[in-house]
């Protein structure tokens, strides 16, 4: 936590420096922007807000959510002029808190959300099932989940975990999963969501 703090004080651009931020989020608008207007949208895992500020906006959604556990990107999200102009809400809660708040029955969004997104989370998460236990709660029936990831099943990828289970170089000062596509449709049979659509993109960075 005390890292990402770090990373929206000076700017995510910055310490993401080799990742094309604009092309991942446009991939992910192309999936939700048919399922934007008249919608209630959730980003787990939104940070300074970035993706919601940019893409939401370009569309007519009923309501627009943003959760993330970093106060300072949060604050900086709520200080956007787009989020106050088009009354984004955007809330300082981590991912366990929003499970306990489920599990105690005092969430007021189970059943809530028409789309729940969440770009460049999963990989960074102690426990990666957790984000598809929140997307099946939070989401009406039907409703559509769009989850970003990398791929390691690259050459890139191959590389990073030989590196790392070889020689013990710290390849990355987030990531804590190497996420390969069983994990994935592990998650989602167990929570019953099906799959629509696989869309690989920026393969250059992967090879």
């Amino acid at each position: 936590k005390m890292l990402y703090n770090k990373i929206y004080e000076e700017g995510q651009e910055n310490f993401h420096s080799s990742i094309p931020i604009d092309l991942i989020f446009s991939e992910v608008y192309k999936m939700i922007r048919n399922n934007i207007n008249g919608t209630k949208i959730l980003d787990l895992g939104c940070g300074d807000g970035s993706f919601l500020n940019r893409f939401c906006v370009l569309e007519n959604p009923k309501e627009v959510h943003g959760y993330d556990f970093s106060e300072v990107g949060i604050k900086k999200a709520k200080e956007h002029e787009l989020a106050i102009l088009r009354k984004i809400y955007y809330r300082c809660i981590s991912f366990e808190d929003l499970k306990f708040e489920i599990e105690e029955n005092i969430s007021l969004e189970k059943d809530y959300f028409d789309v729940v997104t969440s770009i460049g989370v999963i990989e960074h998460l102690d426990n990666p099932e957790l984000i598809f236990y929140l997307a099946n709660k939070f989401l009406k029936p039907g409703g559509l989940f769009v989850l970003e990831h990398p791929n390691f099943l690259n050459m890139r990828g191959v590389i990073w975990k030989t590196l790392e289970l070889f020689v013990g170089a710290e390849m990355s000062k987030t990531d804590k999963q190497m996420i390969l596509p069983n994990m994935i449709f592990e998650y989602m049979n167990y929570y019953d969501f099906e799959c629509e659509t696989i869309q690989t993109f920026d393969h250059n960075r992967g090879m």
